[in-house]
């Protein structure tokens, strides 16, 4: 008879100190609501924070158990560095949710406040992992609690986005199809029915980094529709790819596997490609930007040409994202918000998002094209 793993006194300590942060933050965040809008507004936003800080540890509570390394069955008696971290993004995904029975924050700092939310939980989705590797902490715990909170946070923003006019209802479909896709293989379990586990897919990855990036830009006000009604379109295709994809293995269709490993197999190789342009032009067209932009500002000009050589070396595109995202910051504020601006500022987020020192690397380039031999 299997028992229940032994949850650590000193963990379930450390939950609570998780406790006493979020409800800190949570009194500091309500009372500058307070002071920026009005009580009546404040007590709105605290409504929805409150559900989606107490979702978070509660979740966060009842998965303690899984907080052991790979391969080992112990339980560990700390978060580690990797998930304290991720309970942060959640905690700011927790006040995200207050916007959403808000109204719309409106002026020239509050409308960005959403925006600025999520994009600070995004960028820190990116070293939690790191940092649990390095700290030889990576525990199943971080992995799922990753998981689950990218989730929140892609289901909060959804709302808010559906809720300013920016996005159409059925937007709530992206949404909420992690859920969505959790939700039915449970169904299916307890059915009796196969379910089969997920491979480790690099395009899921690209599509669901595009998609963060996506919402993340219209939660800014830069963008309005028909413009972002539109980008919903294009960005629900691939997204309803990766998820039906995920299905069909989940649920053991052979047949469809089968093409699902060449599709695997072209995609990998076209995300190479594409990326590969993106190395080769991207520091030309970086430097003629950023000289078009500041045509006497020799210090930005020397910046965008040492990165734009750093790139074609392989190394520095998280320095070449920043940069790119530091000018459509300031171009937008020079001369105002406009769609080259925006796009300025997306194309910084995505070049930040992804790593692409690891995509063209010799070793990656090399195991890219072993895998595919192998299907």
């Amino acid at each position: 008879m299997l028992t229940s793993p032994i949850i650590p006194a000193a963990l379930r300590l450390r939950w609570w100190g998780a406790v006493a942060a979020f409800l800190a933050v949570y009194l500091v965040a309500f009372h500058l609501v307070r002071l920026a809008w009005m009580p009546m507004v404040a007590l709105q936003w605290s409504i929805f924070s409150t559900l989606g800080l107490l979702y978070i540890l509660a979740w966060v509570w009842h998965h303690l158990h899984y907080n052991y390394r790979v391969g080992q069955g112990r339980v560990l008696g700390t978060l580690g560095i990797g998930s304290t971290v991720t309970l942060a993004r959640g905690c700011l995904y927790g006040l995200l949710a207050g916007f959403v029975l808000a109204p719309k924050p409106e002026g020239p700092l509050l409308s960005w406040l959403p925006g600025g939310l999520f994009l600070v939980a995004a960028l820190t989705d990116y070293i939690d992992g790191y940092l649990a590797r390095r700290a030889n902490h990576a525990t199943r715990l971080g992995k799922l609690l990753d998981l689950e909170v990218d989730s929140f946070g892609v289901l909060v923003a959804t709302i808010l986005l559906v809720q300013y006019g920016q996005l159409p209802a059925w937007y709530l479909i992206a949404g909420s199809a992690h859920y969505l896709f959790h939700y039915q293989l449970l169904w299916r379990k307890r059915r009796g029915l196969p379910v089969h586990d997920l491979t480790d897919w690099p395009l899921r990855r690209y599509i669901g980094g595009f998609h963060v990036g996506f919402l993340c830009v219209l939660l800014f006000p830069v963008f309005e529709p028909p413009l972002t009604t539109f980008a919903a379109v294009v960005f629900i295709l691939p997204f309803a790819f990766s998820f039906g994809s995920d299905w069909l293995r989940s649920t053991g269709r052979a047949h469809v596997l089968r093409l699902g490993a060449t599709a695997h197999r072209l995609a990998g190789w076209g995300a190479s490609l594409g990326r590969l342009t993106l190395r080769l032009v991207g520091p030309v067209a970086l430097t003629i930007v950023v000289m078009h932009l500041a045509p006497e500002e020799t210090l930005l000009q020397g910046a965008a040409m040492c990165i734009a050589l750093l790139l074609l070396m392989g190394i520095a595109a998280r320095l070449l994202g920043l940069l790119v995202l530091g000018v459509g910051a300031v171009y937008g504020l020079s001369v105002g918000l406009t769609v080259w601006s925006g796009v300025t500022v997306a194309t910084g987020i995505y070049l930040f998002l992804f790593d692409l020192d690891q995509v063209f690397s010799p070793a990656a380039i090399r195991d890219r094209v072993l895998h595919a031999i192998d299907l």
